[in-house]
Order: structure tokens, then C-alpha cells, then sequence
């Protein structure tokens, strides 16, 4: 994995963090490839590749980017949840 990422713990509200980051008029749709799951027990090790376009409402996207992600989740009472989580951005292409 690269050292250029970001772990985090539990976030205490991701949904307003997202809001923040958000460009008004502009949308995202994340493709997932090259998941792998490491199962141990009640905890399991993820990785994945993900491929962002960045676009406007009826245009083409006007921006890509590849991302690498990993997180170390865990069995709780309530289900799976994410513990950590490590995003590293691998390359950007403007349009």
C-alpha cells in the first residue's frame, strides 16, 4: 500500500463531510474493481480499486480519477462496520 494515504477512524458524521467537499452543480459515480477480502474471524482487510468520473448533468465527465482504497473492517452486534479506512489517490485527468 502507499504511504500517501489518508487513514481515518470512524468519522463522526461522513454525510456532512461529503456535503462540504460537494461542487455545486457536479456529480460523481465511483466504479469499484479489484476487490480482494481478507476474512479473519470478526474482522476482515479490504482493498479495492475505484475509478471516479466527476460530470455535470447531461455532459460528459469533465474529470477522472483513480483512487486506491483499503479498510480493515469489523463484525459488531449490529453488522459490519468500517474501523479504518485509507484512500490514496492514484492519478487525475483533466478534460
Amino acid at each position: 500500500m502507499a504511504h500517501r494515504g489518508r487513514w481515518k477512524r470512524r468519522p463522526s458524521a461522513p454525510a456532512s463531510r461529503l456535503g462540504r467537499s460537494r461542487v455545486e452543480g457536479e456529480s460523481t459515480q465511483h466504479v469499484h474493481g479489484d476487490v480482494l477480502v481478507r476474512l479473519d474471524g470478526d474482522r476482515a482487510e479490504v482493498t479495492a480499486g475505484q475509478l471516479v468520473y466527476f460530470y455535470r448533468d447531461g455532459e460528459p465527465p469533465h474529470r477522472t480519477a483513480g483512487l486506491r482504497l483499503a479498510c480493515v473492517t469489523v463484525r459488531t452486534p449490529a453488522g459490519w462496520r468500517i474501523g479504518e479506512m485509507r484512500i490514496t489517490l492514484a492519478w487525475t485527468q483533466e478534460r
